[in-house]
């Protein structure tokens, strides 16, 4: 699993912001918890730990994983704007391949809500929604 290169992130797209904000985030939710695009194919792939540029899946809202301290682990699961079919279903999100699941803690409160976030988390942005 590896972060995405410098040079690969952007700032969130349009409708990535608009997906945020749907969900309830404030603006400086969605800076403190590091949410950024991902539009080339190639810096996806290297996320994703995939061989080959992921173009099917068109630009990628990226979630950077945290530790209890807010720090960013390096683990960074991606919400594609064109799921990509699992087992007849879509897949909303995606992992990187052959990392273990990683538990993040939102950015934005104290220690031991930290800690209560990582025991409710069930993945995707959950705990940042729950504690707003």
């Amino acid at each position: 699993m590896s972060a995405p290169d410098a040079a690969a992130v952007q700032p969130l797209t349009p409708k990535h912001l608009a997906d945020l904000r749907a969900s309830g985030l404030t603006d400086a939710t969605i800076a403190a918890c590091g949410f950024h695009s991902l539009t080339d194919a190639g810096a996806i792939a290297q996320v994703l730990n995939w061989q080959y540029p992921a173009k099917k899946l068109g630009p990628c809202l990226a979630i950077p994983f945290r530790d209890a301290d807010g720090k960013p682990t390096g683990y960074v699961r991606l919400k594609p704007d064109q799921s990509r079919q699992s087992d007849g279903k879509a897949a909303k999100y995606e992992s990187p391949a052959g990392a273990p699941y990683v538990s993040s803690s939102p950015a934005h409160v104290g220690a031991p809500v930290r800690h209560r976030a990582a025991d409710l988390h069930r993945g995707r942005r959950r705990p940042t929604r729950v504690y707003l």
